[in-house]
């Protein structure tokens, strides 16, 4: 019984832990290397957006923000590639440009300088590292007091 009242903490420490890492870059660092890469050696070929995309919306400190998630596929060598491309306008078009890595066309993007820019804004956000170390003190709080709770109520039953 205990370990299943530690499970909300330990997820809630977790996704603090996340957010901590999106602040220091760490989550990034191998995608930023590949757009960096993209932008100085990509080739660029003409893809198609999948006519089905997910739409989400986020809340940051109760503000809600949509954002559409875009699959693409586009074709090198007789190979089919996909990707995804994450955007906050709504894209009306059914081809959009590619561009890809010669040697190894699994890294990809549909738009590496708005790929960069958006790492390097979230990179250092101290809205991120300030929402880790709040879900970070909560969800240990949390479990502290869950686990104290436990062993109050075991000694008064002894």
């Amino acid at each position: 019984m205990k370990i299943k009242k530690l499970i909300i903490p330990f997820i809630i420490i977790i996704i603090g832990i996340q957010f901590f890492r999106d602040y220091f870059g760490s989550t990034t660092k191998e995608r930023k290397n590949e757009l960096i890469e993209l932008h100085k050696n990509g080739q660029i070929t003409t893809g198609s957006l999948d006519s089905v995309y997910n739409e989400q919306t986020i809340r940051v400190l109760g503000v809600p923000t949509k954002y559409y998630i875009y699959t693409y596929t586009f074709n090198v060598g007789g190979f089919n590639y996909s990707g995804k491309f994450d955007n906050d306008k709504h894209l009306f078009k059914l081809s959009c440009q590619i561009t890809y890595l010669k040697d190894n066309p699994k890294i990809n993007s549909m738009g590496v300088q708005y790929e960069l820019d958006k790492i390097n804004k979230e990179t250092g956000n101290k809205t991120s590292l300030i929402i880790g170390l709040i879900l970070i003190m909560i969800g240990g709080i949390s479990a502290f007091f869950t686990l104290k709770s436990k062993n109050i109520s075991t000694q008064q039953i002894v």
